[in-house]
């Protein structure tokens, strides 16, 4: 028998941009990367605020 899999509706990923404590680099981060910049390796990272059109706050970018 031939069982063909149908394609599983994906959410899109939820990237979050964070901002290095240490060297101000913008690092966007995806669920299971590592917490660290890129730029130095420094571990302590802020989110970066974000705002939609109606000028709420959000943290994550839907790519």
């Amino acid at each position: 028998m031939d069982h063909q899999q149908e394609p599983v509706d994906k959410q899109p990923e939820l990237l979050v941009i964070y901002v290095c404590g240490d060297c101000g680099q913008e690092n966007i981060l995806k669920s299971g990367d590592v917490f660290q910049c890129r730029e130095c390796g420094f571990r302590i990272l802020y989110k970066k605020r974000i705002l939609d059109k109606k000028g709420d706050r959000i943290g994550c970018v839907k790519y």
